[in-house]
């Protein structure tokens, strides 16, 4: 039996305004897909809970592309 592994793709930036833009619309792609899915969630609990989610995306990102941010 064959396994599949997948690890999570971070692009390798420096301050330079051309990696961060490829951060930038790779977290925007992100963002939309899980805003589509907040906007199909009827459920307050199940709401409050992706709200959480794109919160903690959002500080996970700029904690691992921290020079974009600055």
């Amino acid at each position: 039996m064959s396994s599949v592994n997948f690890t999570p793709f971070r692009r390798k930036v420096t301050s330079d305004g051309g990696g961060c833009l490829e951060v930038y619309a790779d977290i925007e792609g992100d963002i939309r897909e899980k805003i589509a899915k907040l906007d199909k969630t009827n459920e307050n609990g199940l709401f409050n809970q992706k709200c959480e989610e794109i919160n903690k995306y959002l500080d996970d990102q700029k904690n691992i592309y921290g020079v974009c941010y600055q």
